[in-house]
């Protein structure tokens, strides 16, 4: 039996858009999703919870986490070193760059498809220089909340978002990354699957 893809995450909307995604990716049997009480919580049980993983087979691992003030780079290493040596090579790190709120402002579509804007608001996003890059946009989710108007909660805009969310056609780089990593954690495990079936 081969490892399963374990995605560390530090609060539920980012679980409920990722078990989304998985389901797009047809996938959902093969990742198992470990939330978690916020930053400091998911950073202190890197090491731990992949150290006690009791399996035959060292699965697939994905540590996710929201940018926020720190810089990319420096955290996405201070990340890697929580990382036990031994699991390094079966571990990405992926930083949402700068929050969740910009995988959504990436894809006005879905926004439209989810009820939460117009159509005519979609293409005020697709228009303003600022949402170009999202990488880049300062204050997301303040961004997010000013072009919904109503508040609907984090937990809700996740189900509601997650559902309409398209693989392809997402304007945020960061997204991409991201389902390629779940893609290459997916297209592990399903090789080592194959080669078990071959061999038994």
């Amino acid at each position: 039996m081969t490892a399963p893809v374990v995605v560390l995450v530090e609060e539920p909307s980012i679980r409920i858009v990722i078990e989304a995604i998985c389901g797009k990716l047809g996938a959902s049997d093969l990742v198992r999703i470990l939330e978690h009480e916020g930053k400091s919580d998911l950073e202190r049980s890197i090491a731990r919870k992949i150290n006690g993983w009791r399996s035959p087979v060292l699965p697939y691992f994905i540590v996710s986490r929201d940018l926020d003030a720190s810089e990319r780079q420096a955290l996405r290493t201070r990340l890697l070193a929580l990382v036990p040596p031994h699991a390094l090579g079966r571990t990405k790190v992926r930083v949402i760059v700068p929050e969740l709120e910009s995988w959504y402002l990436g894809d006005p579509a879905a926004l439209v498809a989810a009820g939460v804007i117009t159509p005519a608001a979609a293409q005020r996003i697709t228009a303003q220089a600022k949402f170009r890059d999202l990488c880049t946009l300062t204050g997301a989710k303040a961004e997010f909340r000013k072009i919904v108007g109503q508040p609907i909660g984090q937990i809700r805009t996740a189900h509601l978002l997650g559902a309409h969310l398209d693989l392809e056609r997402n304007n945020c780089r960061n997204f991409h990354a991201f389902v390629e990593a779940l893609r290459w954690a997916i297209h592990g495990v399903t090789a080592e699957l194959g080669r078990v079936e071959e061999g038994g």
